[in-house]
């Protein structure tokens, strides 16, 4: 949930903004699915593999039969693509299952504290400080926050943390002013 408590609004130049997450399996499946596919450099890695393997089976094609048309190309790339996303998600699924048994404190809940110069995300095993000016992405994809930091790390803020979409959208313009 986001709050600003009482004691802290409009009264201290330092407002701090909290908001608690409950991370599950499936939030750190689907994030990473979709973190991948939020990085430029790798959509353009999976376009250029789609066409090479496209390539390489309508030209083999094309030497045994003849003339293909660029449809059948076409159909190809999009079946290729289609395979490496799948490969894709069940490799960032994986990872995602076997880091957090590995690491404490990845499931669970999260708590943010948002200040004015930096935040902080606590949970029952560590806490860490970030200053704004070291998020490199903020996006919303099917209602939830990821919050995009270096060394391809993402934080996970899920839909069903915030009590509206209002809530949610007036911490992504929080975050997006702080950038």
């Amino acid at each position: 949930m986001y709050e600003a408590p009482e004691a802290n609004v409009g009264s201290a130049p330092d407002e701090m903004r909290l908001h608690r997450s409950n991370i599950k399996w499936r939030d750190l499946i689907v994030g990473g699915f979709i973190t991948q596919l939020a990085m430029t450099f790798n959509k353009f890695l999976y376009v250029f593999f789609a066409c090479f393997f496209a390539y390489g089976e309508w030209s083999s094609l094309m030497e045994t039969y003849g003339v293909m048309e660029i449809a059948f190309f076409v159909y190809l790339f999009f079946f290729y693509l289609l395979l490496i996303f799948i490969f894709v998600f069940v490799f960032s699924g994986t990872i995602a299952i076997v880091g957090s048994m590995s690491k404490k404190g990845v499931l669970g809940e999260h708590t943010f504290e948002f200040l004015d110069e930096d935040f902080v995300e606590k949970t029952d095993y560590n806490e860490s400080k970030h200053k704004y000016n070291s998020i490199t992405k903020v996006i919303v994809r099917m209602g939830t926050m990821y919050i995009g930091m270096p060394g391809m790390l993402w934080h996970i803020l899920p839909g069903r943390d915030f009590a509206s979409t209002d809530e949610r959208n007036e911490l992504l313009v929080f975050l997006r002013g702080r950038l």
